[in-house]
């Protein structure tokens, strides 16, 4: 087969390879009964739905389809996207996308390290070492507690930053949105938004709390 036949073909054998582990993990984990989530899981549901309906719409553009629907897709940048998420997430996920035939895959968090999933493409003679990656995306909700993993939170005295900036009830509890994507080995980038939790409805308190890129 030419370059671009040979490309073409491990394209839709890497798709396929993605699509069958994503089918496996739902057998294993299905998708959550909306019924019984609680008034919190329902606002970030609803949250993490817009988030996924801008980078879907973003996605379709054709100036990022370039690469797979393209006549010279084997010279475009075009890659499928390994999603990261919650089960809160992953009903949003079902919301927005046909995950039957999405090329945007949606897994969580254990189900897309890098030795579970074929997230790699392994013919080094049809991908370039920059296109072996699928890209890495993710966004999901997590409680900000003392030892998070937060970037805003480093230094022994990042909780008592925010509680001093942002004092909540003691019956309110602080959340963290985490979402970012990686592109390659070497670039990428991320945001966290900060959010109060009062029992009864999700506020934000800062928009990119925390932010990185590489």
């Amino acid at each position: 087969m030419g370059d671009r036949e040979t490309f073409h073909h491990a394209l839709e054998s890497w798709l396929g390879e993605l699509r069958r582990y994503t089918a496996f993990c739902r057998e294993h984990t299905p998708l959550p009964n909306p019924a019984r989530f609680d008034s919190l899981e329902n606002q970030q549901r609803e949250l993490l739905r817009e988030i996924l309906r801008l980078r879907k719409s973003e996605r379709e553009k054709p100036e990022n389809r370039v690469g797979r629907e393209t006549d010279d897709s084997f010279l475009g940048f075009w890659r499928p996207t390994v999603f990261r998420t919650t089960p809160v997430g992953l009903l949003a996920a079902s919301e927005v996308y046909s995950l039957d035939t999405s090329d945007t895959f949606f897994l969580l968090p254990e189900e897309a390290s890098p030795d579970k999933n074929p997230y790699r493409y392994p013919d080094w003679e049809a991908f370039s070492w920059m296109l072996q990656d699928a890209i890495q995306s993710w966004a999901y909700f997590e409680p900000l507690a003392e030892k998070s993993s937060s970037l805003s939170l480093r230094g022994k005295r990042g909780m008592k930053r925010v509680r001093k900036k942002y004092p909540i009830a003691p019956t309110s509890a602080y959340w963290l949105l985490r979402e970012g994507t990686m592109l390659g080995r070497l670039a990428g980038g991320g945001e966290e938004h900060l959010f109060e939790w009062t029992g009864s409805e999700l506020i934000l308190l800062e928009d990119r709390f925390g932010s990185w890129i590489s």
